[in-house]
């Protein structure tokens, strides 16, 4: 395994879990974690739904909203319709194909 050079930068807010995903994610022999992005896109890919509490409960996202920004920002067609869950109104998320046979839910960019 050859060396790998690490910089650690002061982040207030990183924890040290974190920390150690970053350095993982760094070295070549490690298995890789997959982002929250990443995460959220094989879920729906897979005809799945999300909602944030259920992001957060899966995956450890709070910040639902930002990840389908960043899907969305990359191509994907990410559908929302808002649903009342016990008296709240929350985002419901979930791929959409663009033409027939997509699977991905991937906009064909020109």
């Amino acid at each position: 395994m050859e060396a790998v050079t690490l910089k650690i930068y002061k982040n207030r807010g990183t924890t040290m879990n974190q920390l150690s995903m970053r350095i993982e994610s760094a070295v070549d022999d490690s298995p890789k974690a997959l982002s929250h992005k990443q995460l959220i896109l094989k879920h729906m890919q897979n005809g799945r739904k999300i909602t944030a509490l259920e992001a957060l409960s899966l995956f450890g996202c709070f910040r639902l909203g930002a990840r389908i920004w960043d899907l969305r920002h990359d191509g994907y067609n990410v559908q929302q319709k808002l649903i009342d869950i016990n008296g709240k109104t929350v985002a419901q998320y979930w791929l959409e194909p663009t033409c027939p046979g997509d699977t991905e839910g991937k906009f064909f960019r020109l």
